[in-house]
């Protein structure tokens, strides 16, 4: 049994608000550079790529590629 199959999920609000600064998309060689104690952080990791989202002034050290927001969607 999966652990939303145990009742253990809530119905829960999700309130989306609009975070200020600058973010960037990054395509990184590991996680080992990445500051996870940093106000804001996500990563995600595919078969094919690791990536972090996070302030501009936290973009890992050991970045492949990286995008602002401007660049991915202006």
């Amino acid at each position: 049994m999966r652990w939303h199959e145990k009742g253990i999920v809530k119905k829960m609000k999700m309130q989306i608000k609009k975070i200020e600064g600058d973010f960037t998309v990054c395509k990184v060689v590991d996680f080992s550079e990445v500051n996870f104690e940093a106000e804001y952080c996500f990563t995600a990791k595919t078969d094919e790529e690791n990536s972090v989202v996070c302030r501009t002034e936290d973009v890992p050290k050991n970045t492949i590629d990286g995008r602002t927001d401007g660049e991915l969607f202006g």
